[in-house]
Parts: structure tokens; sequence; C-alpha cells
């Protein structure tokens, strides 16, 4: 499986994403929804992870998430496990500027840490709200942890951190339905796009395909939409 992102300024979730994107993404969704793992089972939580930083993790996974809620009638959440902003007011800015979190809507209490996204159909939850994730991982706990969500939730999309340099996405890898691994189409070396590969077969991850981000439109907008 392998899907096509443009490259897109300002980065953002929106519902006036060009029509290819959106189409891609759709194409996308509608294929993981009918998919089903090595057991025949569906998917149930989809790991989004990369090669390196920068990459468009987080975006990639912004933007599934809300087309999968948009077409799908099972509850999603978006599991934000990139540790890269340490505090939660940091990730709430991250939602924000990305059109998944309102800043000025409430929020949930601590104990459970889910908010709803302004999207219908869409929940969120960050990994420094949930107890249950704090360091050290416990694959016990984070095992038990996503049985719980996959009864609340129809569909788990976890942002993970890059596959090269987390054990934190390589330890949860395997226990997802499957993992789908960001290339950005002009930036990654072919030896990191490896090299991630190859740690998450290790950890005995479903690689569900490969997605290409960030690939740069050199032909006029407008002859591209009668292609």
């Amino acid at each position: 499986m392998i899907t096509v992102t443009e490259l897109v300024e300002p980065s953002k979730v929106s519902n006036r994403q060009p029509a290819p994107i959106v189409e891609n993404y759709q194409a996308l969704a509608h294929r993981l929804l009918s998919a089903t793992t090595t057991a025949g089972a569906a998917l149930r939580t989809i790991g989004i992870t990369s090669s390196g930083t920068g990459e468009g993790v987080s975006t990639v996974a912004a933007q599934l998430a809300t087309t999968v809620a948009g077409i799908s009638s099972r509850p999603v959440l978006l599991l934000d496990l990139n540790p890269t902003d340490v505090r939660r007011a940091a990730t709430l800015r991250v939602w924000s500027a990305q059109g998944l979190q309102d800043p000025s809507a409430p929020i949930a209490a601590p104990s459970s840490g889910v908010c709803e996204s302004r999207f219908q159909n869409l929940s969120l939850l960050s990994c420094r709200d949930a107890e249950q994730l704090h360091a050290p991982l416990d694959r016990s706990k984070v095992s038990a942890l996503l049985n719980e969500l996959n009864d609340e939730f129809g569909l788990v999309i976890v942002d993970m951190p890059p596959a090269t340099e987390s054990s934190l996405t390589l330890a949860m890898a395997g226990l997802l339905s499957g993992v789908l691994l960001v290339i950005e189409a002009e930036g990654t070396h072919h030896e990191a796009a490896r090299r991630a590969q190859q740690n998450l077969t290790h950890s005995q991850a479903n690689i569900l395909g490969v997605i290409m981000n960030k690939r740069t439109q050199h032909i006029p907008g407008w002859l591209y939409s009668r292609l």
C-alpha cells in the first residue's frame, strides 16, 4: 500500500484541502477500514511513524483521523504518543494549529485525558494526559490500555516518534493492528527508510504500507486539476 500526499503550506487539517489530497486520504481511509490483520480481524489500532523527525507524521495522523471519522460510523481516537512536546499546553497548541482543537473549547477531566475535537466522531488523547502511559513503558499496561480504548473506539490512530530514534515506537509497534511508515518524498534518505523498515520488522510490526508525504507539485495547479 503506497499513498502519496502533496506538500501543502501552511500544513493544516482543513476541509479546504486541494482535491487530490482529499481523494488520496479518502482512498487510504477506505482501504484501512476494509483491511484486516494477518489473523483476519479488522484493524483497530494503526500507528503512524517515520524514519526521522520533520517528515509530517503528526499532520498525516491528524488528516487521516479526520478523514476516517468523516466516513466511518465508528468513533475514532487520535492518540498522541509523540514526546516532541513535553507539556499538555504544547500538545493542545499543536492540535489547535492543525485545526483539530478549539483552544476555547472545554477539555476533559484530567482523570481520562480524552477531549473532543471540533470534528464529529473524533476524540483526542495525549500521552501526557494519560497516567497509564508515563515512562518507563510497561507493555502489559499499554496492551491493557489499548484493549480498553478498543472497547470505546472503533479505530485508534497513534501518532508515534520515528522508528529509527524511539524505543517507545518499537515497543508499541508489535502491539498495534498495523503501522504506516511516512517518508518525505524528496527528503528521506534511502538508508534511513530501510533502517526504519527493518526496526519495525524486528519489532514484529504489521507494516501496512508507506505514505509518500510532501510531494512537491512541479506543474501548475490549474493543469494538475485537469489531469
